[in-house]
C-alpha cells in the first residue's frame, strides 16, 4: 500500500512540475509574441500585374505570387 501511495505522490509531483514548466516557458516566450490584432492584419506580397488596353493580363512581376483566398475558395480535396 505504501508503494501505491508513493507512486501517486510521484505522479502528482510530475504533473505539477510539468504544468509549472509549461507555464514558465509561456511566460518566458510571451513578451516576444506579436499582438493578436496584428496577426489578423495579414499583408501578402501580391505580384504586380500588367494588363493590356482591353483588360487582358499580360504579365505578373514579383518573386512571390500569393493571392489571398477565402476558406470557401479552397477545394475540399486539398
Amino acid at each position: 500500500m505504501k508503494f501505491v501511495k508513493y507512486l501517486l505522490i510521484l505522479a502528482v509531483c510530475c504533473v505539477l512540475l510539468g504544468a509549472g514548466s509549461i507555464f514558465g516557458l509561456y511566460k518566458y516566450i510571451e513578451p516576444q509574441l506579436p499582438d493578436v490584432a496584428t496577426l489578423k492584419d495579414v499583408r501578402l506580397q501580391i505580384p504586380m500585374q500588367v494588363y493590356s488596353a482591353d483588360g487582358e493580363l499580360i504579365a505578373q512581376y514579383g518573386e512571390k505570387r500569393r493571392i489571398p483566398v477565402t476558406l470557401q475558395q479552397i477545394p475540399p480535396s486539398w
